[in-house]
């Protein structure tokens, strides 16, 4: 993430354009050089230096805006996950309660992400065991992800318990992440046969968890 010294003043234009909107460029470019980096040769096999010629970034730009490679990381993760986040969601916003279903919603992450094979690998496979930091990221997001399933599951009106739903969706969370990284291991390129094979893995262990959850409140 970006250093706390990090507040750039708003001098003369470069350009067209002033400090801030100069060193938001170099983010978006180091972001797009670490996507490629980190998706082709890994985190840990990835150094500053690689990073920075591949952004035509200056290691003293490098470091006005991270401290370090892992901040970098942080960062870009917390960019493209809040990008799926909002896919998901906006899929949620554009039907009505009662047109929602469970497959809408796993179709447009499940397409979301398999939209570019670099984000899979970068939010999915790369972000396990960097840092302590990194685990952190990684849990908020799946907290953050569990809570637009429980919305998910009050629109659709799928019986909840308000002790327990949280938690189940938190699972189901996890379940569906391990489907998505099984599912990349077995196919080395993209096409549609292999995404509907991913969809109906991932539906399939949602709908259990709902018979589960349908048949805990009928037998109460």
């Amino acid at each position: 993430m970006p250093t706390q010294q990090e507040k750039p003043a708003r001098g003369r234009k470069v350009r067209g354009l002033d400090a801030a909107q100069r060193q938001e460029r170099r983010r978006r470019e180091l972001h797009g050089a670490a996507l490629e980096l980190f998706a082709r040769k890994g985190y840990h096999r990835t150094s500053v230096e690689e990073l920075c010629q591949a952004a035509c970034v200056g290691t003293k730009g490098f470091y006005e805006l991270f401290d370090n490679k892992e901040a970098c990381y942080l960062d870009l993760f917390e960019q493209l996950s809040a990008d799926l986040l909002d896919a998901v969601a906006a899929s949620l916003d554009s039907f009505e309660a009662g047109d929602l279903e469970p497959a809408v919603v796993i179709e447009a992450f499940a397409r979301q992400v398999v939209t570019d094979p670099r984000v899979l690998r970068v939010v999915f496979e790369e972000a396990a065991a960097i840092s302590t930091a990194d685990e952190q990221r990684r849990r908020h997001n799946r907290r953050d992800a569990a809570a637009l399933v429980v919305t998910a599951w009050q629109r659709m009106g799928i019986p909840l318990e308000d002790e327990c739903a949280r938690p189940i969706a938190l699972g189901l969370i996890g379940g569906l992440f391990e489907i998505l990284l099984d599912w990349s291991h077995e196919h080395e390129s993209i096409g549609e046969p292999g995404i509907t094979v991913l969809i109906a893995r991932m539906t399939a262990l949602h709908d259990k968890i709902h018979r589960g959850l349908s048949a805990n409140r009928a037998a109460r």
